[in-house]
């Protein structure tokens, strides 16, 4: 599991675990839903997806997982669906994920996915430093396993 600890912004790696809480057999019923395909290796909206899937599962194990969503961002739209965006508050770089609990002295956690060889925008990154910097938990990942263990191990804090 990383360790999530203030002044520190963490880019994630692959790694595997499972979390002690659960047992086997219940990872492995929350593993028979998810979708198969490892198409977020490449994809982002798949990962993103892949993702929420996974964490909407685990709802019932931690209901604080109910609070988690994304930030509409991002995306391909015509210039008037675009300029709409932009004038109700659309901002460039605000990170993908959103948890507004508050945990282990933080204010809430963002989380910006990427695929695997992709790092984050200049704008991506000031929203993480300056989310950091207001004592947010700020966190970039590359893999559903990263992503899901920093999500869990906030939580946890």
């Amino acid at each position: 599991m990383p360790t999530i600890r203030k002044g520190s912004i963490v880019a994630g790696g692959t790694r595997q675990s499972r979390q002690p809480e659960m047992t086997d057999a219940e990872r492995a019923a929350i593993d028979r839903r998810l979708p198969a395909a490892r198409a977020w290796q490449t994809d982002e909206h798949a990962f993103q997806k892949s993702l929420i899937a996974e964490m909407n599962l685990r709802t019932g194990w931690e209901p604080r997982l109910k609070r988690l969503y994304a930030v509409p961002n991002g995306g391909h739209r015509n210039a008037a669906a675009a300029g709409k965006m932009k004038a109700e508050g659309q901002k460039t770089g605000v990170p993908d994920l959103c948890l507004p609990i508050a945990a282990g002295g933080f204010h809430g956690f963002y989380l910006e996915l990427k695929k695997a060889g992709n790092g984050p925008s200049p704008d991506q990154w000031e929203w993480l430093l300056d989310l950091h910097r207001g004592g947010y938990a700020a966190f970039v990942a590359n893999d559903v396993n990263t992503a899901r263990d920093l999500i869990l191990s906030y939580l946890a804090l």
